[in-house]
């Protein structure tokens, strides 16, 4: 049976010692039965069989214990640590004695085995500085029966008649490795000390970084929000053809600006490692589809054919949210890398694999540049911006740190002038379903819907309120739980709109459990600048839309139809 170590992210300096010396009686049982069998073949010609076979099957127990019971161990919480670490210094004195008992083999065994012994003993101890880990309660409990003893036989001539300059010299010659020995095991548990600390430390930093992102993701994307309505009740009012310009030029600096802070706050999650990679099976057809539906207004724009290829059987098993942000980034990188001609969606099967191509007509990537179109804020044809933003050079470095994390395979095949192949190798689902893209129209009668807005930051919901009156909807604008279940009771809604996060510690998911215990049922959606992983999944098991400011129109209008169908 096998223990698996405790794996508390704040691991104490014993649990991580504990875990290290569970791993090491895992590996070190037959490396060291080995030695000893040698040991036994030495002593085999002048020690009785009986004897040589007795100690190496004790030899076998105590290494067959100490795989056992080191592992369980590590993994019990029932017994103190101190306790634990006790134990297994016990095993490792009764490991070291067994050992040692071989030393009575020398008095009968020639100078050359003696001497092969002495090394295979040396060398045992010597492996324990690192299989111990420098601590030297387990150390000396296995070192000492083997190397005092071994120098005391020397010293005393091996039992022999006399005593001589190279006994002595041998006997000291141990005395100074064992010494030396302690050295080193004192300055590797030093290290390991060290390392333990600093991983504490970086724990604490990644920590704290966690919970700037988690506040400042909110912070910035409130304020987006807010711009994001205000823009999208613009295009509902009659303008002229100078006003519609000027509304079009600030959809596409909206754009631009959610696009750099998402690249921004998904490098910061990805390197704090707080993104959610749980994997499971999908349709992979749906999802490509998806992609290529989002991008083909993009590549339209720019007079491109976008083309799509894939079998409506195909099925993946990743984690299906972070496999569309890799496709995703790489399509929209393929467009905006392509000045005419086509970029290509297309997935075939290999083996147990699919193998995911987005391919573009574009300027192709010089081989000097395949290795580092991957990182942070690089950017193709020079820092040099052209009239139309190019982004931050982030896109392909989030494509990365995706791939890495989910254990995918990445490939690039390009040729300057004939464009770029870029290929992602994802496993198969281990059952496959036929699947049709989902409908993405919203079949919903807007006009006349009573929407309640709940957002504790005034600007962000009267822009929401705007938004969405633009559309015909009625719509009242509160700040918190005792607002909303005043306005409730004063006239039922039709559906709400709350911010997950709200003032003095107020929640959104709350809100909406403490509504529908007055009003069953009613229809619900999430909208929020938190993007921590367990707040999105809370809200999936509570089976309520939920989405990520800024929204625009088309995503609140379908998050609206979802919760109200």
């Amino acid at each position: 049976m096998n223990a698996t170590p405790n794996t508390d992210k704040n691991k104490s300096l014993e649990d991580e010692l504990l875990d290290l010396l569970a791993s090491q009686a895992r590996k070190v049982m037959i490396p060291a039965f080995v030695v000893s069998a040698t040991i036994a073949s030495f002593a085999a010609p002048f020690v009785a069989k009986l004897h040589w076979i007795a100690w190496l099957v004790a030899v076998f127990l105590i290494l067959l214990a100490r795989r056992i019971v080191i592992p369980l161990l590590a993994a019990t919480t029932t017994i103190k640590r101190r306790d634990r670490l006790n134990i297994i210094v016990l095993l490792s004195f009764l490991h070291g004695s067994i050992q040692g008992y071989s030393l009575t083999f020398f008095p009968q065994m020639g100078i050359l085995q003696q001497s092969m012994h002495s090394m295979l003993m040396a060398g045992l101890c010597m492996a324990a500085v690192v299989t111990s880990g420098g601590y030297l309660p387990f150390f000396l409990a296995f070192v000492l029966p083997i190397m005092l003893p071994l120098s005391i036989l020397w010293i005393t001539s091996l039992g022999g008649s006399g005593l001589t300059q190279l006994d002595i010299g041998v006997a000291l010659s141990i005395f100074l490795f064992f010494a030396v020995l302690v050295s080193v095991a004192r300055d590797t548990y030093q290290q390991f000390r060290k390392s333990h600390e600093d991983r504490r430390k970086l724990r604490e930093a990644m920590d704290s970084k966690t919970r700037f992102l988690a506040t400042a993701s909110h912070d910035l994307r409130q304020p987006m929000q807010a711009l994001s309505a205000s823009i999208e009740s613009l295009d509902h009012h009659a303008l002229d053809d100078s006003a519609r310009s000027i509304v079009t030029d600030l959809h596409t600096a909206k754009e631009d600006l959610s696009d750099l802070l998402r690249a921004l706050l998904d490098i910061s999650r990805l390197d704090a490692g707080v993104e959610d990679l749980e994997k499971t099976d999908f349709s992979l057809y749906r999802l490509l589809f998806a992609v290529a539906d989002e991008q083909a207004p993009g590549a339209r724009d720019k007079g491109l054919e976008l083309k799509f290829d894939c079998p409506e059987n195909a099925a993946a098993h990743t984690n299906p949210t972070q496999l569309k942000r890799i496709v995703s980034n790489l399509v929209e990188n393929a467009v905006r890398y392509t000045a005419s001609g086509s970029v290509q969606i297309r997935c075939g099967i290999k083996g147990d694999r699919n193998c995911i191509e987005i391919a573009d007509t574009g300027s192709g990537i010089a081989r000097q540049d395949l290795d580092t179109i991957f990182e942070d804020f690089h950017q193709l044809g020079g820092p040099a911006r052209s009239h139309k933003r190019t982004g931050l050079g982030l896109g392909l470095s989030i494509v990365r740190r995706l791939v890495e994390q989910l254990g995918l395979d990445l490939d690039i095949e390009s040729e300057p002038g004939r464009g770029s192949v870029f290929s992602v190798s994802v496993p198969k689902a281990t059952k496959t379903k036929r699947a049709k893209p989902e409908n993405t129209g919203i079949p919903f009668e807007f006009p006349g819907l009573r929407v309640v807005v709940v957002d504790d930051e005034a600007d962000v919901a009267t822009a929401l309120q705007k938004m969405l009156q633009s559309i015909g909807c009625s719509v009242r604008t509160a700040d918190g739980t005792e607002t909303v279940l005043g306005l409730v009771q004063q006239q039922v809604p039709d559906v709400l709109l709350v911010d997950r996060r709200l003032k003095d510690g107020d929640d959104g998911l709350l809100l909406i459990d403490k509504v529908r215990q007055i009003f069953p049922a009613l229809p619900a959606v999430l909208i929020s600048g938190d993007t921590a992983p367990d707040r999105i999944l809370e809200a999936k098991n509570a089976g309520i839309p939920a989405l990520v400011k800024p929204a625009g129109l088309e995503e609140i209008k379908r998050s609206i139809a979802q919760a109200c169908s």
